[in-house]
């Protein structure tokens, strides 16, 4: 299959586990049939496998719930892989529901010899909460690493304080083992006192820091340390892409560092509707800047998938513009706005922007018409630092689907780079090989796209436009 947002058919993509071994990414993920409709979620873990981030193979599910009574009976939730000795570890959430009907979490294992046929531990669970201290239906999610320094393993794990308010319960308990069998409890690893849950968390040394990685309601953030027992620091921009964005987990090539997620649908298949549980898988690149700061980015492979050029047909729709063959620039201070009425379904669309100083903002129309009554405007406000994306009916002012601060970004800039892909309903934003922003949009299905200017002028150049193929697109 060719694509970069892969969803299995006839079910949704959840909490994505990924593992680089031998030249490949291998992403295992909670194969979801119903937006964890069914009693505990009755999730198995299923299995894809590429080289190069866009051509992915289907392989066999890895593990599935266990018979009524068993310990993994309800799901096999979120966990993580590991390789010993010739042998490779898979630890996961084993969730069952007792005889009251209360769910229950426990951390268990199995293991394979090839990554494609595993075997569950007879001796499951290796672990459950200890009850005087964490409550019994929240200790998942289990993360396993080397600790070169102590010579010893750990594991982290989603948990929450028992003798805490439970919007503050939240933490990341940590267990320790010689030799993955025998598991010992320590105080928690992390406990800010912040939120309800730190799900899915994954923790990696890169280049003098160490960097912590969980989600929790509306979406997937990062904290930074200069040694691995912490103090654990929040950055400018704590957030890992947008709030659509969530269970984010890395893996490492070697050079190269991946994140990946999933993106909910949307109940309806509506732009303001619940969000549902499950989606489609989502991957971003990840940088650090100078200062250690953790940066997302389109990951080049993607632009493979950006195939013939299409030549928009520039029109202006408000405002004076200055239109040629390399680049289009208003020359107003209201509202300026230039479209293309007819543009490719899916579509990939780049430029960069070189505002003047005082503009207050530039930005983009997606899957809109002439009358900018329908489609997607998205806004780079110059003097807040924000982007924002909005329906198009609503105009410039109207309630946003998502919205993402960027301190410094744009205000500090020049000029700056913006590149999108819309395919299907996901719209994918990527400014400056910095920032990344996914939103979910279905209701608009117009093929004009443009560009705007309000109170300000612009110049827009290295204009790319592109048709996208892929195999699935929903």
């Amino acid at each position: 299959m060719k694509t970069f947002h892969y969803r299995p058919k006839n079910a949704w993509f959840g909490d994505p586990i990924p593992f680089f071994w031998k030249g490949k990414h291998h992403v295992f993920y909670l194969y979801d049939a119903g937006h964890h409709s069914q009693p505990g979620g009755r999730h198995s873990w299923a299995h894809i496998s590429s080289r190069d981030l866009i051509h992915w193979r289907k392989h066999k599910i890895a593990i599935s719930p266990g018979k009524e009574g068993e310990i993994d009976s309800a799901s096999c939730g979120t966990g993580s892989v590991f390789h010993l000795n010739d042998l490779f570890h898979l630890f996961y959430l084993g969730r069952y529901i007792n005889t009251r009907g209360e769910q229950r979490e426990t951390i268990c294992h199995a293991f394979s010899k090839d990554l494609i046929t595993w075997e569950k531990n007879t001796k499951n669970p290796v672990s459950v909460p200890d009850c005087r201290l964490y409550t019994p239906d929240s200790w998942r999610d289990p993360f396993i690493l080397w600790n070169e320094k102590e010579k010893e393993y750990w594991m982290l794990i989603t948990a929450r304080l028992k003798h805490k308010p439970l919007p503050l319960s939240g933490c990341i308990a940590l267990l320790k083992s010689k030799d993955l069998k025998k598991w010992r409890l320590f105080p928690p690893f992390w406990a800010p006192g912040i939120s309800i849950n730190h799900e899915c968390p994954d923790l990696f040394f890169w280049n003098g820091w160490w960097y912590l990685i969980y989600s929790t309601s509306g979406g997937t953030f990062y904290r930074r340390s200069r040694k691995l027992s912490g103090d654990w620091f929040s950055p400018p921009v704590e957030m890992l892409d947008s709030d659509f964005f969530y269970a984010g987990k890395t893996d490492f090539d070697g050079k190269r560092r991946f994140l990946f997620g999933w993106v909910s649908t949307l109940e309806g298949e509506q732009d303001f509707s619940r969000r549902q549980w499950a989606g489609h898988m989502v991957i971003r690149e990840l940088v650090q800047d100078a200062q250690g700061y953790l940066k997302t980015k389109l990951p080049a492979e993607f632009l493979n998938l950006a195939g013939k050029e299409f030549i928009p047909e520039w029109i202006s729709i408000s405002g004076d513009w200055k239109i040629a063959k390399e680049s289009v620039s208003s020359k107003n201070s209201g509202l300026a706005v230039v479209l293309s009425e007819k543009g490719p379904r899916n579509i990939y669309f780049s430029f960069k922007a070189f505002p003047e100083p005082g503009t207050r903002t530039v930005g983009l129309f997606l899957r809109t018409s002439s009358h900018l009554c329908t489609g997607y405007a998205i806004s780079l406000d110059l003097v807040m630092d924000q982007i924002i994306v909005r329906p198009g009916r609503k105009g410039l002012v109207g309630e946003p689907i998502t919205s993402k601060y960027l301190p410094g970004v744009l205000s500090g800039e020049k000029s700056f780079s913006v590149s999108v892909f819309f395919c299907g309903s996901l719209l994918d934003i990527f400014v400056n090989d910095e920032f990344s922003l996914v939103v979910r949009a279905y209701e608009h299905t117009d093929n004009g796209f443009g560009l705007f200017v309000q109170e300000g002028k612009a110049v827009f150049k290295q204009i790319q436009v592109r048709t996208v193929q892929l195999d699935n697109v929903d």
